[in-house]
């Protein structure tokens, strides 16, 4: 339990300055309304959540018409039922810039300054600490305000607040095992929750459902799709009878298709036909003979002529290449000709008989020796020049020559390739032709041969043709009775098969039934299963509480449980009652929770004067009076 030891509020929205030991016991405040009761409420909130009764953050917290400079605070000591203490202290200050250009200072925000023990602390650090060492903002105002868990939190974080501290330990297996008539439920749950269990079966019985429901209309389609029904004994006995008649027609149908006449006359006209083959093979064979000689010799000449050809292009090309050689030589000759000549007309040049070097003259011996090394450097160049003339003459002459004789090479070699192909052409015209095969008598006789005895043929089919028509005729109602009785005894078969279908689908249909009705016991269960555990977890939270009942489930007419979580007193909800009677239920609200939560922190009544019998709590109480003599507000510490 942590008790308030002192508050102190300085400009503190209405209040300019108040401080009071309340020594960690109850306290009354006393004052006319718009005195500054409210303000110290807000203030303490303030101190600890950074936002006044009603939750608001945002909102004027410096006196109205405070001067620049003047700064909101609010500080408290707390004192822990173990001993522990701490002070908190909490300064609101304006901020104040002046804008380039601007002689006075204009509000531009504010800041917020923290102190622990007067220790100064970051923002973060600061609620840190209010955190671990007293509570969450909701648990702050949870156990001090009593108005503020039935009113102003919203329903559903209300009822999973209640659910989860006073009905912790109320599984689903626990409430299954209280109640005899859930047992069945134990059974399906395993490691499975009711409300997996529930979804489970709710797709589960769908699906048979759906199964269910296409039944009938598969048993239908199986019923339209059996045949009429046939006399299958009748179609037994005759079934024997057309199968005889049958293989009698046709065994004399086969007998008229292989009948021996038409067979031996097949056989005359097949051996003529291969008779005349042969006799066509003997023909070609022995007109073929009487050129074979002639065929070899000309084989003969066109080897030869082949080999003439190959000669003449063989030298054509060698003489082609000697001659382009020996022109170019041509050229060569001509060029160093020149080349002598050039060399021939060049005179020694002495300049101007002095050295370039020193500028003296050169001594007459001197320039004898220098006009004597110029001739001979002279004729020696002219005499190499000379032989090289003479031996590109030299191999000009020998190309020109093997030119002159590749050439008459070729000649020769054509002309013999000439004289070859007169003679392949001479032999060429002595070659005998025979004439066609078709035109020869031979041929023309054995072709008549065949032409008769295929007319023999014609005539001995026609015949037989004739009667097979006739059998064919009466073939033909005797397979349509067959075909009729087989296809009655394949009907009779799928009416059988659909009868056993439609055998399966009422067993599939008693089955589905069964599963449906198992799966609407379930969930029958199921639905009792949720009743009695509102019923149980209502009256587990609700005997936690003095004067307060809290209805957390609505039965609607389907009998299924709505949630929900609204205090009543003495059957009525929390928002009829009267202010006392609200008063009275927020500190047992108050006084509950705080214990259960581990968390008791001072508590504000407002309009305590409305009150005359309030609710005895554990916690520390600060009742705020409405006094019209008191005009400023006055505090009362009470024993």
């Amino acid at each position: 339990m942590i008790k308030l030891g002192a508050l102190t509020l300085e400009n503190f929205r209405g209040c300019k300055h108040y401080n009071m030991a309340f020594g960690c016991k109850a306290a009354a405040i006393y004052g006319a309304n718009g005195a500054g009761k409210s303000t110290l409420s807000d203030g303490y909130t303030w101190l600890l959540t950074g936002k006044d009764q009603q939750g608001r953050a945002d909102y004027n917290i410096l006196p109205v018409g405070a001067v620049e400079g003047v700064e909101a605070s609010v500080a408290a000591s707390f004192i822990a039922s173990g001993g522990g203490h701490f002070a908190l202290r909490r300064v609101y200050k304006p901020v104040f810039t002046r804008k380039r250009g601007e002689s006075e200072k204009h509000r531009t925000g504010n800041t917020t300054d923290y102190y622990i023990d007067e220790v100064p602390q970051k923002a973060g650090d600061y609620n840190r600490f209010i955190a671990e060492h007293i509570g969450s903002e909701e648990d702050i105002l949870t156990v001090s305000r009593v108005d503020y868990f039935a009113q102003a939190i919203k329903p559903d974080a209300r009822r999973e607040r209640l659910l989860s501290l006073f009905s912790g330990g109320m599984d689903d297996a626990a409430v299954i095992a209280k109640h005899a008539e859930l047992a069945p439920l134990a059974e399906q749950m395993g490691t499975y929750t009711i409300d997996d269990c529930t979804k489970r079966w709710k797709a589960n019985r769908r699906k048979v459902n759906d199964d269910l429901a296409a039944i009938p209309g598969r048993i239908d389609e199986a019923e339209r799709a059996k045949p009429a029904a046939a006399d299958v004994e009748t179609d037994a006995a005759a079934m024997p009878h057309l199968a005889a008649q049958r293989l009698k027609i046709k065994s004399a149908i086969d007998r008229l298709r292989s009948g021996e006449s038409a067979s031996g006359i097949r056989q005359q006209i097949s051996t003529a036909k291969a008779d005349m083959e042969q006799a066509h093979a003997e023909y070609i064979r022995k007109s073929a003979g009487g050129n074979q000689t002639l065929e070899n010799q000309m084989a003969v000449l066109r080897q030869n002529l082949s080999t003439a050809q190959a000669a003449a292009a063989k030298h054509s090309s060698a003489a082609t290449s000697s001659e382009t050689l020996a022109e170019g030589l041509e050229k060569d000759i001509s060029d160093l000709r020149q080349q002598v000549m050039d060399e021939h007309s060049k005179e020694f040049d002495a300049g101007s008989g002095k050295c370039p070097t020193c500028g003296q003259s050169y001594p007459p011996e001197m320039l004898e020796s220098m006009h004597g090394n110029f001739n001979a450097a002279k004729a020696e160049k002219q005499a190499q020049m000379i032989a090289s003339g003479k031996e590109l003459s030299a191999t000009r002459t020998g190309l020109a020559k093997q030119a002159e004789a590749d050439r008459a090479a070729a000649q020769q070699s054509q002309t013999e390739a000439e004289h070859l192909q007169q003679k392949l052409a001479a032999l060429q015209k002595m070659l005998v032709t025979p004439p066609a095969w078709e035109t020869t008598a031979d041929c023309q006789k054995r072709q008549s041969e065949i032409a008769a005895l295929e007319q023999d043929l014609q005539k001995v089919s026609s015949a037989a043709d004739t009667q097979i028509e006739k059998l064919e005729a009466e073939l033909a109602p005797v397979e349509q009775q067959i075909q009729t009785v087989t296809a009655r005894q394949s009907n009779a078969d799928l009416v059988k098969r659909q009868d056993a279908r439609i055998a399966e689908l009422k067993a599939e249909e008693k089955q589905l039934g069964v599963q449906l009705a198992e799966f609407d016991s379930l969930l029958h269960l199921a639905d009792r299963f949720v009743q009695l555990k509102a019923a149980d977890v209502e009256a587990e939270v609700n005997g936690s509480f003095r004067t307060v009942r809290w209805k957390l489930f609505e039965m609607q007419v389907n009998g299924g449980v709505k949630a929900c979580c609204e205090a009543q007193v003495d059957g009525k909800d929390y928002g009829s009652l009267s202010n006392a009677e609200r008063v009275n239920a927020g500190l047992d609200i108050v006084d509950t929770l705080g214990q259960k939560m581990g968390l008791m922190l001072p508590v504000w009544i407002d309009n305590a004067e409305s009150i005359s019998h309030p609710l005895k709590i554990a916690a520390q109480t600060i009742s705020l009076y409405v006094s019209d003599e008191d005009k400023t507000v006055r505090t009362e510490v009470l024993a």
